[in-house]
């Protein structure tokens, strides 16, 4: 059985703490992060579903991981015209992935847009995703638990310096003075700091002060008090 379709979603964006919230088109009609509920009414509405079959795999009361759970669904589909079966996995109760393969090497005639074979086939692993609430769900082998919470707290703690800041204009005048000196720290690390915290700290002082000079004080304060709004980034036990 060959494979001819992968597809799977991450909901994790970095870049200024951001968390999406929508949903990806997946295999044909399926969208990451549907219910399995949901998906079961879309088979349902095939009239295929009695040849459908499902497993599940969760962890156990004495493993000392985060509680998870993977449920696979898998059966016939249709797709660009071509039987085949197609694969469903959901990690904790919504849609990761979706897989698509032939019954046979005969059914492999596929084509893209300008007449060419697809490519080889495509492995995506899903190692953890973070929910609107903070909540990250995964293995995380790539420790992004910690990564998240780093930055996080790196961006949140420079910009209270600012937001903190008493009204007069010495006081002001000294936490810019320490925001500049955060900006301009060395690489030399001290060896009870985190170089990642220290490096991030950096880049969001260094931010703030590029929005100051370019736009003024009024504009700095405000990108502070963004970082405040951003949820604990938290996983069960």
């Amino acid at each position: 059985m060959k494979l001819l379709f992968s597809s799977a979603v991450l909901s994790l964006c970095i870049a200024v703490g951001c968390i999406p919230t929508g949903s990806t088109r997946l295999c044909d009609g399926f969208e990451s992060y549907e219910t399995v509920k949901e998906v079961r009414k879309k088979i349902s509405d095939t009239g295929m579903s009695g040849r459908w079959q499902e497993s599940s795999e969760r962890t156990v009361k004495s493993d000392p991981r985060p509680a998870y759970k993977f449920l696979t669904l898998a059966g016939p589909f249709r797709l660009s015209g071509v039987e085949g079966h197609v694969k469903l996995t959901f990690y904790n109760d919504r849609l990761m992935s979706t897989e698509f393969s032939t019954e046979s090497d005969r059914d492999t005639n596929l084509v893209d847009r300008d007449g060419r074979p697809p490519g080889p086939p495509l492995a995506v692993i899903l190692d953890a995703v973070i929910f609107e609430d903070g909540e990250l769900v995964g293995p995380d082998l790539t420790h992004t638990f910690d990564m998240v919470s780093t930055r996080v707290k790196a961006e949140q703690d420079i910009h209270q310096k600012l937001l903190r800041a008493g009204n007069t204009g010495a006081d002001r005048a000294a936490v810019w003075d320490e925001i500049g000196r955060a900006a301009q720290k060395s690489r030399a690390y001290d060896d009870k700091v985190d170089p990642r915290y220290a490096r991030m700290q950096r880049a969001h002082a260094d931010e703030l002060l590029r929005v100051r000079d370019a736009k003024g004080e009024a504009a700095a304060i405000e990108l502070a008090k963004t970082s405040a709004k951003y949820p604990k980034i938290w996983r069960r036990q």
